[in-house]
């Protein structure tokens, strides 16, 4: 009797207990903390908007943003456009159009073999028409000769001494490449790189050879005479004072 009143007791006492919200098992559930193992994760929503601030910059003042630029397309437009005529390109057709126009400027290096040894030597070569322009200097920058073709006849003159002589000849006689008639010829290859190959009227060949579209080595051969050119500059900026005796000089011979 005693044993069935103290289990009546024990078990009104249990359901007194849940009825005034004693303490539950603890859910094996962790809390919506955002903290897994010891590592951070920032909400989803935080989370992608982060992402969207560190790959875009917010343009500063002035700045505009957009597709990504073409760096080729900028260095070709800009050496096309430089010297203000558009007329320089960076393909051979392109190159060969500003020569045959007959009004080109060229500064170049030339390597002479001498003695076992090559000696660099620069020109600066403008031609506008029937007029030319020739000058050589050596490695250090120093004049050697400048050589000026007009009306028919030939100017030489010395710097040191301020003086020219002048005798009859042509563009071609101040050894300027004369590129009238300038027309293709054919196309190969040399060591790899691509070539187009021109003739001239006056018999004379040149040879454009191109990497990537730009201009690196330009061959010129006529009777006689041939250059073999690197370091190349070409532009359709041919000033007309290139073509005149400077005042301070005299007539020799």
């Amino acid at each position: 009797m005693n044993k069935i009143f103290l289990s009546v007791c024990m078990l009104c006492l249990c359901a007194a207990l849940t009825s005034c919200g004693g303490p539950k098992p603890e859910s094996s559930e962790l809390p919506s903390t955002g903290v897994t193992g010891g590592v951070s994760f920032a909400p989803q929503s935080d989370k992608e908007g982060f992402a969207v601030s560190a790959e875009i910059e917010t343009p500063s003042s002035g700045e505009q943003r957009g597709s990504p630029i073409d760096a080729e397309a900028v260095e070709n437009e800009s050496s096309q456009t430089s010297n203000g005529t558009g007329t320089a390109a960076q393909s051979g057709p392109g190159y060969a159009q500003l020569l045959s126009s007959g009004k080109y400027r060229l500064i170049f290096e030339v390597i002479f073999p001498e003695n076992d040894e090559e000696i660099k030597t620069l020109y600066d070569m403008a031609v506008s028409g029937d007029k030319a322009y020739v000058c050589v200097k050596n490695e250090k920058g120093d004049v050697q000769s400048i050589t000026l073709a007009k009306g028919g006849r030939i100017y030489t003159l010395s710097g040191s001494k301020k003086t020219y002589t002048e005798q009859s000849g042509s563009i071609r006689d101040a050894r300027a490449i004369d590129t009238k008639g300038f027309s293709l010829a054919g196309s190969g290859q040399e060591d790899g790189v691509p070539y187009e190959e021109y003739r001239t009227k006056a018999g004379g060949t040149v040879r454009l050879y191109m990497q990537n579209g730009k201009l690196v080595q330009m061959t010129f051969a006529e009777e006689g005479y041939a250059l073999d050119m690197q370091e190349i500059e070409i532009s359709a900026d041919v000033p007309d004072s290139l073509f005149e005796i400077p005042k301070n000089y005299k007539k020799s011979g």
